[in-house]
């Protein structure tokens, strides 16, 4: 059973801009882990994958039915590369207990950039619509 679905487009300007700032480093390293950064800043258009990464969490946390979380909450959700290169959702502990039903949770994240744009799709699926907030594990599936 399908328990969320989020959507998310994001300026790859504005990433661009922000990374020209003094403070960039600081406000990046706010929402994305040190593996998002080191990723990013070793591509031709670091602004473009910024943006991606920064789509598909929101697109996660709309998903999860939470909204716009604390910036703190965004370093808690990974965006990474399964061995195909498909992007895949990593989250914290912290996430999985209070949200996602631990071994019956599935999320799968699609995201797409284009020099101006960055989009993400996230469907959480789970066997029990209900949220359970005693979980021990998690499992997570990611498909491009």
């Amino acid at each position: 059973m399908i328990f969320g679905i989020g959507c998310d487009i994001c300026s790859v300007e504005k990433f661009r801009l922000e990374m020209e700032k003094e403070d960039s480093i600081s406000i990046i390293r706010e929402v994305f882990t040190t593996t998002e950064i080191a990723y990013c800043l070793s591509k031709r258009y670091p602004a473009r994958h910024f943006a991606a990464r920064f789509a598909a969490k929101e697109a996660f946390f709309k998903a999860l039915g939470i909204g716009v979380p604390t910036p703190a909450y965004f370093r808690l959700v990974e965006i990474v590369h399964n061995q195909s290169k498909a992007p895949q959702i990593v989250v914290a502990d912290e996430i999985a207990k209070k949200y996602l039903n631990s071994g019956k949770s599935k999320v799968f994240v699609s995201i797409s950039h284009t020099s101006d744009s960055a989009l993400a799709f996230v469907i959480i699926e789970n066997n029990k619509y209900q949220i359970n907030n005693h979980i021990n594990s998690f499992a997570i599936i990611g498909l491009n």
